[in-house]
């Protein structure tokens, strides 16, 4: 372990005077470094047509895989130990647990998968435990009466977290309901960006890709921007009251192109790729690369629950996705040499 601080930085154009660069700290600074080396895992890609890992979780032995480009179906299951493909989820479909283009985060607990479809207006809870009574479950957010288009959606114990745009979404950021589907409350005031930007905008920016994490003991959760790097941070430990912002980081600036939506160019930085929730810390793949010359993150940084930079582990290969598993010191990590059969590996960490 090396003790140095480390500064992640881009230099910054900007293309509005509007935009105010002293709200963005263009980095952030770590104390202590590790470098780490990969191992290959005993996995076989070729075996199940993948397409493009965009999330990872772990569930004892299983490595659950969330394939962004399915090809065939959207969640395979891999024993990491044995390199098996032990289940597979989520085919193409508007049938029962068939999805179209479901988000990229998922969510594991209790031997179960959750997976939020927002073109079918569906979440979805697959069951690995063959003893259940109940392989599948699915909720229909039609059944909501939620005005507006629910992007994603999080199991939280008895209660549902959607966010989203369009209807009660322009006023709050987060609608709460029960197990049947009742509104409970809605809560929550957008992050301030850029001066004079609408809540279209802020809303397209956090939302380019939803990149969730969430505790799992379900007392906080965090949510990081692609588009630039904002990383939120809130409390749900009373979600049956509110939801209550706990910090807001502004790491890099949104620079974005914008005809119809917002989307990312060539001067964008790009920001969080992917995060990971323990009840210790708070993991994520932040890029810092522009659009015009993009490439895989190769550090995984590491916050713990206020916001606060912990450590940063700096690895020898890029990595697209990753997930962590604390009480063997692993990091397990996709990276992809080949786009077609994207490769997975392992760090052990200390």
């Amino acid at each position: 372990m090396k003790n140095i601080s480390i500064f992640l930085y881009s230099f910054i154009l900007f293309f509005s005077c509007s935009q105010n660069p002293s709200d963005f700290s263009n980095g952030v600074f770590f104390d202590v470094s590790e470098d780490i080396e990969h191992q290959k895992l005993n996995i076989d890609t070729t075996a199940v047509i993948c397409g493009f890992v965009a999330d990872m979780d772990i569930l004892d032995s299983l490595l659950v895989v969330n394939d962004f480009i399915m090809q065939d179906n959207a969640i395979n299951v891999y024993n990491y130990r044995t390199g098996e493909v032990a289940e597979r989820f989520g085919f193409i479909g508007k049938g029962p647990g068939e999805v179209i283009n479901p988000v990229k985060s998922i969510f594991t607990a209790a031997n179960k998968i959750q997976l939020y479809e927002p073109n079918l207006k569906k979440m979805i809870v697959y069951n690995l435990s063959n003893n259940e009574r109940h392989r599948l479950l699915e909720y229909s957010m039609l059944k909501s009466k939620i005005e507006g288009w629910v992007l994603e959606a999080v199991k939280v114990n008895d209660h549902f977290i959607c966010i989203g745009k369009t209807g009660i979404f322009e006023h709050k950021r987060f609608v709460v309901l029960d197990t049947l589907l009742n509104i409970i409350y809605s809560t929550g005031d957008y992050p301030v960006l850029i001066k004079n930007q609408s809540t279209s905008e802020i809303q397209d920016i956090l939302y380019y890709v939803c990149n969730l994490a969430l505790r799992p003991d379900n007392k906080r959760f965090a949510s990081g921007s692609y588009i630039g790097a904002v990383l939120e941070i809130f409390d749900i430990s009373e979600i049956e009251k509110d939801i209550r912002t706990v910090n807001t980081i502004r790491i890099y600036p949104p620079i974005y192109n914008r005809k119809k939506d917002v989307t990312w160019g060539d001067d964008t930085i790009i920001g969080f790729e992917d995060l990971y929730a323990t009840n210790n810390f708070l993991y994520a793949l932040l890029n810092g690369s522009r659009g015009a010359k993009y490439q895989y993150p190769n550090s995984i940084c590491v916050f713990d629950w206020d916001g606060n930079p912990v450590k940063q582990y700096i690895t020898d290969v890029p990595l697209r996705s990753f997930a962590v598993d604390e009480s063997s010191k692993t990091i397990f990590a996709v990276t992809h040499p080949n786009e077609a059969h994207p490769e997975f590996v392992y760090f052990k960490i200390k």
